[in-house]
């Protein structure tokens, strides 16, 4: 896959079916998942209600990112189900194209191009899944990036800005699409404790508006504080529950 298929299939959205009711938005089961001869997801399980927020914490190495791009699609997995909404994913088959324009996802590295604005980044997906028209286009990411507090920053190059701010612009580009799962890969990492209080602040009303979310965080505390279910991976599997309890046995054994 290329950079730009890439980055276009993390923040399209071709949300036709706005009437799902259902219990889970996202059904994980039997997940497994191998480079080699190393097993790093080893029979995962994991159910995301709609509008609910999961947080994925444990050590470096623990298969949480491998998780988030199993299930947006863009990693493959040896085994086990996805089920999204009434789509059921197998290990050998690939995800139907409507599945791919639901979810949003912002990496670590957020994959911004860096010979465009700002407002070019967001209006990306509009443009080029959705084909609106430019006007049309620029002003839906204008108006994303002003709910993000970067109405100065309309016409700033990636370089332009700062890493909190970077952050904001790529989640901005995951939701100007409306996605239906939002999945985010240590949004705080290598950010200074200014640019953290911004990005969590915007997590924070993402998770308040009833977005549905998997955020994987070494953040403890704020996976404790937005988690509505906190899980922990460990040894390929996944452990959750709606208490943050499980979050403070993590602490006490990285202490």
């Amino acid at each position: 896959m290329s950079p730009f298929s890439e980055v276009v299939h993390t923040i399209s959205m071709n949300r036709h079916d706005h009437s799902l009711k259902l219990t889970s938005l996202l059904s994980v089961r039997g997940l497994e998942k191998r480079f080699g001869d190393r097993q790093v997801l080893s029979g995962l399980n994991l159910e995301l209600p709609k509008g609910k927020v999961l947080t994925v914490s444990g050590r470096s190495g623990s298969g949480k990112t491998t998780l988030i791009r199993v299930v947006s699609g863009l990693s493959s997995f040896d085994a086990g189900e996805i089920v999204i909404g009434t789509d059921r994913i197998l290990h050998s088959n690939r995800y139907p194209e409507k599945l791919h324009g639901s979810i949003g996802v912002v990496f670590q590295s957020l994959n911004l191009f860096p010979h465009m604005t700002a407002l070019e980044n967001v209006a990306l997906a509009p443009r080029h899944v959705r084909k609106i028209g430019r006007k049309e286009a620029l002003d839906m990411a204008g108006k994303m990036l002003n709910r993000f507090g970067l109405s100065s920053k309309h016409h700033s190059y990636p370089l332009q800005l700062s890493g909190g701010e970077k952050q904001r612009v790529a989640i901005a580009r995951a939701l100007v699409m409306e996605p239906l799962l939002m999945l985010l890969d240590e949004p705080t990492s290598s950010l200074d404790p200014r640019s953290i209080d911004g990005v969590l602040g915007v997590i924070r009303e993402l998770a308040s508006e009833g977005t549905s979310m998997i955020v994987v965080t070494h953040n403890l505390d704020f996976a404790a504080e937005i988690g509505n279910i906190c899980g922990v991976i460990e040894r390929g599997k996944l452990e959750v529950s709606e208490s943050s309890d499980i979050l403070e046995r993590l602490r006490s054994r990285n202490d």
